[in-house]
């Protein structure tokens, strides 16, 4: 006997007796996926095992080559034959109190090792698919369709197999679903690359007809998100952060571009810290801000006496894209109050504390010639001023820059254009000087979604969160695969479905039995159960919850009935792909896959669980569909990407869903529907069951004898020849070389009858297909009814986007915060804070927008508000600022933006008046309830404030606002 070690052969000192058990996949339970072997032993100390083990045992010393922590690869012969290849494990090591030394191991079977190498590897794992990055392009998105895909960057062929594909899928995005935004088409990876790189990555190889055959080709695995997220690396990219600007404005109402010299972020190189100029390396939405710190030097000329600013000068910071100016803010700098001597210079200074006289937003009032600023928002220091360009959707390579430039004031101290003036009314000239002594420019990523023509990077594609053995396990749960170490090569593995996997190869063990012991005939001995259910697994979407509620089974199950009165047990096979209903629609020919969210008022994209489908490649439609772009571009297409569990919708000759579905939601407006009961149950599954629940079928054991040679050229996949009859193996249990007489154990070869496709027309009726039992399993199946269900409501939007009431709203998934009474409005992509109140038939292309009994209106534009379809206001319109704290009753005073309102010492009223205040239209009033006792009561006096004439405030911290609609109208918002 002999071991082989990494290229080395030991001879042992004596019989490892290792009583080693090989077997096939278990036919009792085809869920269960075994491996070929595995044995813990017992391996005596030998100079050649001490040396290759490093004399592990010694506690002192070091090992040098020999790591525990690694697979070993090992060989066991016995008479020169190979009786297992496999992996050694060294658990311990054993000296007993004669100082004998013992090494226990495992060995590992090369079917376990395969798995044994995949690990807790999940499919994000798997390395090389970033050759199929690609740009979210139309050109790309309708290549993948049939024509070709990118692979390192340049467009290769089309293949099904290869690469990715993007299908029709409804994710819930959209409401018209003749309509399917470039943005709302996701990606598909083919689930051949990801089983060929999982075995690639395990340093393995398989011989498969199946798992390279055009059927196997055409299986995608589905986006199972929302949406495509940027990775980290590629957010990197796109941000950066500059500081260290210090530039003197040279011309009077010239902007200027401001240069950040000190890169401290720019992993991308994507601002230019020579010219101050930033380009957008990946489209995006994104926020920008800068803060410059400004002064300026007054230097009067002419003077013999002090003098004071007349006409100060205010300074203007904005962000420029692609050299059109955006938002702007302003600073007036420069203190009317301050004397400067002759021939003396007035210098603001930079970084100057709040608050400042110096600094304001605007020129307050002229009162007895010295006139006073609004404070800028409370900045420290005072004399910086920011600006903020916030969620801008900008394409690859826009540019982005900051640009400041200085004004002189358009109101003066006295009625004159000279910047100077003294208290007499002499007026003077003189010079200013404007610069900046420090600044930041930055960038933030509002939304890391990959946009149109964005770079998608392969791995955001791929379901998280799915080990690779689970993901394996289910492809050969699906399709009922086999699996076989190849003899001629220790890597590589023979993989084929149950009805495939065997040959013809006949092996004669006639003489091979052992005379002196019985054989033993056990009726249907491998069944164990009277029902052999096959499903996919349950998922939470609209249409599989809807099928469960009304049939109380999983949509596309299969179970294989047993024709046996003894039996009572189910076994379940379920893979961790979840089924996926197609629908259509009664005015359109197109049927998707649909995986959406929907309760009683909204129609939502949802996450969910991952999901396997079949390509059917570019179907012909009657009706045409489109596909419009961000930047308004449409194109229509006349055949679409089909996907679903039928390789057709209406003719299909396959079908992978396990069984026929009780329910089609789709129905034959368009064509006729031709089902198929080629589906997997029938073609993967069937012929195994039928094997061992045939009335004829024998599970036969008994003792035969098998030399070291037989183990060497053992294969499962062959037929054994004994008694006149020919049988399967199903295992072999303790084989010994040294004792040769080893007990085995075969299921008798049964002719069953072969499956046949059926082909049946379906009109709604309760048709039924195939016989009652074959071979002791039920094969009839009833065929399904056909309805076009729509969801409740029909309202689309995204699961957190707010409350949706009414019917037939869509808010794209992008958008947040936005709330709906109404019906048929529609708001559109990356958008918030937008109310809708009894508002209807609207699109909202805006962010901050209220509309109140207001229908029929298109919304182009942020901070904007409309009652009774009559803009109101708009972000600059009476915006005040103060916060007043209050416990007595009081009217409500234009310029408070907010009450605190103390309720601690009895009931609190605030009352508007429209009658005596003016209020502007829009303007919005916030009141917080800052007691648990008593009441906040908001009352209008001759008006209403939603419709009645107060509101009551009970608990403590609620925050009520409230919007004048014009008249002696006031809602709460």
């Amino acid at each position: 006997m002999a071991i082989g070690y990494n290229s080395y052969e030991i001879t042992l000192k004596e019989s490892l007796r290792p009583a080693i058990t090989y077997s096939i996949n278990d036919l009792k339970d085809p869920s269960k996926r075994k491996s070929d072997y595995s044995k813990t032993i017992t391996l005596p100390s030998s100079k050649e095992l001490d040396k290759l083990f490093n004399s592990i045992f010694e506690i002192n010393v070091e090992t040098l080559t020999f790591n525990p922590n690694k697979k070993t690869e090992i060989t066991y012969l016995a008479d020169e034959q190979v009786q297992l290849e496999g992996y050694l494990k060294l658990d311990e090591v054993v000296i007993n109190d004669r100082n004998k030394v013992e090494y226990r191991v495992s060995i590992f079977g090369k079917v376990g090792d395969l798995f044994n190498n995949i690990g807790e590897n999940e499919l994000t794992d798997i390395t090389g698919l970033d050759i199929y990055n690609h740009e979210r392009s139309r050109t790309n998105i309708v290549n993948s369709w049939d024509t070709s895909i990118i692979e390192n960057g340049s467009p290769v062929s089309f293949a099904y197999g290869k690469g990715y594909t993007y299908p029709l899928i409804d994710y819930g995005f959209d409401s018209d679903l003749q309509k399917y935004n470039l943005m709302h088409i996701m990606p598909s990876i083919y689930a051949k690359e990801y089983v060929d790189g999982i075995f690639t990555d395990a340093g393995k190889t398989y011989t498969s007809n199946f798992l390279n055959s055009a059927f196997f080709k055409r299986l995608i695995i589905p986006f199972n998100g929302t949406e495509i997220q940027k990775t980290a690396t590629q957010l990197d990219a796109d941000l950066f952060r500059a500081d260290g600007a210090t530039a003197t404005l040279s011309t009077l109402g010239v902007f200027q571009t401001i240069v950040f010299p000190n890169e401290i972020l720019d992993a991308g190189g994507t601002y230019d810290n020579a010219t101050g100029v930033y380009t957008v390396g990946d489209a995006g939405f994104y926020d920008f801000t800068s803060i410059c710190d400004f002064k300026v030097q007054y230097t009067p000329s002419g003077n013999v006496v002090d003098v004071y600013i007349n006409r100060p000068i205010f300074v203007k910071l904005a962000v420029f894209v692609n050299g059109v100016q955006q938002p702007e803010s302003r600073m007036y700098i420069g203190d009317t109050t301050v004397a400067i001597a002759p021939a003396a210079t007035y210098d603001t200074g930079y970084l100057v504390a709040y608050p400042s006289d110096a600094h304001g937003t605007g020129i307050g009032s002229n009162i007895g010639g010295v006139m006073t600023y609004v404070d800028l928002k409370n900045t420290n220091p005072a004399s910086n001023l920011p600006i903020n360009l916030n969620n801008i959707a900008l394409s690859a390579g826009d540019t982005v820059e900051i640009k400041a430039a200085y004004f002189q004031a358009p109101q003066q101290r006295f009625a004159d254009i000279n910047l100077f003036t003294d208290n007499a009314g002499s007026f003077f000239g003189g010079t200013v000087s404007v610069s900046i002594g420090t600044g930041k420019f930055l960038n933030n990523v509002v939304n890391n979604a990959v946009l149109q023509d964005g770079e998608i990077d392969i791995y955001s594609v791929i379901p998280e969160n799915i080990k690779q053995k689970d993901f394996l396990s289910s492809i050969f749960n699906l399709f009922g695969l086999e699996i076989e170490p190849d003899k001629t090569d220790p890597n590589n593995y023979i993989i084929e479905p149950f009805d495939t996997f065997y040959t013809s190869n006949a092996v004669d063990w006639q003489h091979k039995i052992d005379n002196n012991s019985e054989l033993v005939y056990e009726p249907m001995g491998l069944l164990e159960a009277s029902e052999y259910l096959y499903k996919y697994k349950d998922d939470k979407d609209y249409y599989n919850e809807s099928y469960k509620s009304e049939f109380e089974e999983t949509y596309g199950q299969r179970s294989g009935l047993i024709d046996n009165d003894f039996v009572k047990k189910i076994t379940t096979t379920e893979v961790i792909f979840s089924p996926t209903p197609s629908v259509g629609q009664n005015y359109i020919d197109i049927v998707v896959p649909t995986i959406i969210k929907n309760d009683i008022n909204n129609y939502n994209t949802t996450a969910h669980n991952i999901r396997i489908l079949y390509y059917g490649g570019l179907k012909t439609t009657s009706t045409a569909w489109e596909m419009p772009d961000t930047i308004g571009n449409s194109v229509s297409y006349t055949s679409y990407p089909y996907a679903g569990h039928f390789d057709d919708p209406y003719n299909p000759t396959l079908d992978i869903n396990f069984g026929l579905s009780k329910k089609l939601y789709y129905d034959n407006t368009y064509d006729d529907i031709n089902l198929t009961n080629n589906n997997l149950f029938n073609t993967y599954h069937l012929g195994r069951l039928q094997q061992i629940a045939n009335r004829d079928s024998k599970l036969v054991s008994g003792m035969f004898y098998l030399k070291p040679k037989d183990i060497y050229e053992l294969s499962f996949r062959n037929l054994f020849f004994f008694k006149n009859s020919y049988f399967r193996l199903y295992k072999i249990e303790n084989y010994d070389p040294n004792k040769r007489l080893t007990k085995c154990y075969f299921l008798k070869v049964i002719n069953v009858n072969p499956f046949t496709t059926t082909s049946i027309w379906v009109n709604g009726g309760k048709d039924v297909v195939g016989s009652s039992f074959s071979d002791g399993v039920q094969t009839e199946e009833a065929y399904p009814t056909i309805k076009y269900e729509a969801p409740k409501n029909d309202n689309k939007s995204k699961v957190n986007s707010g409350v949706i009431a009414g019917r037939d709203n869509y808010v794209d998934y992008s958008s947040k915060n936005v709330n709906i009474s109404g019906d048929n409005n529609t708001v559109t992509s990356y958008l918030k804070d937008v109310t809708l109140i009894n508002s209807n038939s609207n699109t909202v292309n805006g962010s901050n927008v209220t509309l109140i009994n207001s229908d029929n209106l298109t919304i182009d534009e942020d901070n904007v508000t409309y009652v009774n379809g009559v803009k109101v206001s708009t972000s600059n319109i009476n915006a005040p600022t103060e916060v007043s704290e209050i416990s007595a009753s009081q009217d409500v005073e234009v310029d408070v933006k907010a009450y605190i309102v103390d309720t601690s010492g009895g009931n609190v009223k605030v009352q508007f008046t429209p009658t005596l205040i003016t209020y502007t239209e829009g303007q919005v009033w916030h009141f917080k309830k800052d007691s648990a006792a008593n009441d906040l009561i908001i009352e209008v006096k001759l008006g209403t404030i939603d419709n009645v004439l107060n509101v009551t405030v009970t608990t403590l911290n609620t925050n009520v606002s409230v919007i004048y609609a014009g008249g002696t109208k006031f809602y709460i918002i």
